[in-house]
């Protein structure tokens, strides 16, 4: 089965109910890269309500990335994190699940491999 990546990060910007949106993919090499990714998402976006991702070699489990990955992997994507950043248009709606820690690291963010294409 082929698998597909990307020549340069992509990016969209959507408003839904008062709350603002930032879907991105972003070509990686490895999952040390990904998780570099992360921690530059978090510094960029400090007030973020949350930001939910998935990774082929791994990711949140039971959470908004669980959808994320079905995506990369219904599209036969390797080497590409896909995130989304929600901010809250008020903080008195900040329930979620899918809250990340302030500063993602292997440790803190990693869920057990999902599955490895190729």
């Amino acid at each position: 089965m082929p698998t597909y990546t990307l020549a340069a990060a992509v990016s969209a910007e959507i408003d839904i109910r008062k709350s603002r949106f930032i879907a991105l993919a972003i070509p990686v090499a490895a999952r040390d890269a990904a998780m570099r990714e992360l921690e530059r998402l978090h510094a960029e976006h400090p007030g973020a309500t949350h930001i939910c991702w998935a990774l082929l070699a791994g990711g949140q489990s039971g959470t908004a990335g669980r959808p994320i990955l079905e995506v990369l992997r219904h599209h036969e994507v390797d080497g590409v994190l896909a995130a989304v950043i929600r901010y809250y248009a008020s903080s008195s709606a900040r329930a979620d699940s899918c809250a990340l820690t302030p500063t993602p690291s292997p440790a803190r963010c990693s869920a057990p491999s999902v599955s490895s294409v190729g």
